[in-house]
C-alpha cells in the first residue's frame, strides 16, 4: 500500500520552505501596495510619507514631480502646490473609489508659477478650502474630473486662470462643487471650462463669472449642467466672456440673475432645444450678442 511520506528535512526542503516564505512575503507586499498606494515620483516635498493636515506640500517644486493616490488611499495636507517654480511640471492623480486628497486650510494651486495638472478620476475625490488653476503670470494649470463619483469639493472659490492660462474639464459624470467660480480672473489671464456628458456638473452656491478682468469661456455640452445664483459673462471693461450651451439635456441655471456683457464683452449661445434658466425679471443684457 502506498503511503505518502514527508520529505526529509534536507537542503531541498529548507530551500522549498524559504521559497514559500519569500513568495508569501512578496504577495503580502503586493497586496498591501494594491490595497493602499500613494506613490511619489521625482521632486515631491517633503517626503510623501510624512504628509499630514499641517503639511505644506509641493509636487514639482524645484524639478518635475508627480503624486498618484489610488486604491482607497487618503492623502492630507494643509496647503498644496502642483508645479511651483517657473518651468517646473507637477502632476497629481487621485483615482479609484475611496481615494481622497484633503487640503484642509488653504487652496490647492495647480500651476503656481510653473505647469500643473490635477486628475480626479474613477470615483476619486479631492477636498480643499479653495482652488486656483494657473495662479501667476506665465503659469499654466489643467484639471480633469472624470467619471461617476469623481468630485472636487471646494469650500470657497475655484479660479480657472487666476493670472495665467488654465483649463478645467468635467466629464463622464464628474462633479465640482464650490461657493463661486471665476474664469479669467485678472487681466491677461484666460480660463476655459468644459462641462460635458450626462451627470457632469459644476454647482456654485453663489456667483459665477466668465471673464472677470481677463478672458473666460464656458462650454456646457452633451448633457452637462452648471448652476449658480448670479451669472456674469464679461464682467469689467476690457474683459471677454463666452458661454455656449449645446446638446440634449445641457443646462445652465441662474437662480438669481444673468448679466451678459456687464461692462466687458459677453456672448451667450444656446442651441435650439437646449436650456438656460434664469429669472427673467432680474436679467439684463447690454447690447451684447445672444444667439
Amino acid at each position: 500500500m502506498y503511503q505518502e511520506q514527508c520529505p526529509p528535512c534536507g537542503g531541498s526542503a529548507r530551500q522549498l520552505l524559504l521559497t514559500i516564505l519569500l513568495t508569501a512575503s512578496c504577495l503580502f507586499a503586493a497586496r498591501k501596495s494594491l490595497d493602499a498606494a500613494i506613490v511619489a515620483t521625482g521632486n515631491v516635498e517633503p517626503d510623501i510619507t510624512t504628509w499630514g493636515s499641517t503639511t505644506t506640500g509641493y509636487v514639482g517644486r524645484t524639478s518635475n514631480g508627480s503624486v498618484r493616490v489610488d486604491a482607497g488611499s487618503v492623502l492630507a495636507s494643509s496647503s498644496s502646490y502642483i508645479g511651483y517654480n517657473a518651468g517646473v511640471i507637477g502632476a497629481a492623480t487621485v483615482t479609484g473609489m475611496g481615494s481622497r486628497w484633503t487640503s484642509s486650510n488653504y487652496p490647492i494651486h495647480v500651476g503656481f508659477n510653473g505647469n500643473g495638472t490635477l486628475n480626479i478620476e474613477a470615483g476619486g475625490q479631492v477636498s480643499s478650502s479653495a482652488g486656483s488653476l494657473a495662479t501667476f503670470s506665465g503659469s499654466s494649470g489643467a484639471a480633469t474630473i472624470s467619471g461617476a463619483g469623481s468630485k472636487w469639493n471646494i469650500i470657497s472659490s475655484l479660479d480657472v486662470g487666476s493670472r495665467g492660462s488654465a483649463t478645467l474639464i468635467v466629464e463622464n459624470g464628474g462633479e465640482v462643487v464650490s461657493s463661486s467660480g471665476q474664469l479669467g480672473l485678472l487681466p491677461d489671464s484666460s480660463g476655459v471650462v468644459a462641462v460635458t456628458g450626462t451627470g457632469s456638473k459644476w454647482t456654485n452656491s453663489a456667483f459665477f463669472q466668465i471673464g472677470e478682468f481677463g478672458n473666460g469661456e464656458l462650454r456646457i455640452q452633451a448633457g452637462g449642467q452648471v448652476s449658480n445664483s448670479t451669472g456674469i459673462v464679461g464682467g469689467v471693461a476690457g474683459s471677454s466672456g463666452t458661454v455656449s450651451v449645446t446638446g440634449t439635456g445641457s443646462k445652465w441655471t441662474n437662480t438669481s440673475r444673468l448679466d451678459v456683457g456687464r461692462s466687458g464683452s459677453g456672448m451667450l449661445t444656446v442651441e435650439a432645444g437646449r436650456d438656460t434658466h434664469f429669472l427673467t425679471n432680474y436679467s439684463h443684457y447690454r447690447g451684447h450678442t445672444l444667439r
